[in-house]
């Protein structure tokens, strides 16, 4: 089965944030994954005594696609989110309807979801989570930092040391 991260604010156990991430995951992710043919998990999932950053950039390195929530701006998320664009993989945005995302990333597409969890609302988030997961599947996907680097040419010796470093990459 393919395997999909699930990026998000997780906040301590009885939280807001905690209430909140559990229902996303349960409600909206893991239907939407189901259907897709992906196992989602997030990393208060995983157990042992790893360090949690590696494994989460392990997990975001290594998926078939991770989901981000940016609910709440949590600055954690923001940084997952920037390293799998990085890396150039398949990533869906997600935000709560009544929230923004910060301006950098503003003009990715992003599935804007009702925080109510209401049924009629679940059920189309989980549809719309559904399009957006085969939207990334269907992408060619391509390394976007390295191509704008690639794409403007060296401008003195030392941007070209940068040059050939980048192209090894």
């Amino acid at each position: 089965m393919k395997t999909c991260f699930v990026a998000s604010p997780i906040g301590n156990p009885k939280s807001d944030t905690r209430i909140h991430a559990d229902k996303f995951l349960k409600y909206i992710v893991e239907p939407a994954c189901l259907r897709t043919g992906f196992t989602a998990s997030r990393s208060d999932q995983f157990y042992g005594s790893d360090y949690v950053d590696r494994m989460i950039i392990e997990q975001l390195a290594s998926c078939d696609l991770v989901i981000a929530d940016l609910s709440e701006k949590n600055p954690n998320v923001y940084f997952e989110v920037g390293y799998r664009l990085a890396l150039g993989l398949p990533l869906v945005i997600t935000v709560r309807m009544d929230e923004d995302v910060k301006f950098d990333i503003s003009t990715l597409r992003q599935l804007k979801f009702d925080p109510s969890f209401s049924a009629d609302n679940v059920e189309w988030a989980v549809d719309e989570l559904v399009k957006h997961i085969k939207a990334e599947e269907s992408k060619n996907h391509v390394k976007p930092i390295l191509g704008y680097v690639q794409q403007s040419e060296p401008k003195n010796a030392k941007d070209n040391e940068i040059w050939i470093k980048t192209e090894d990459f």
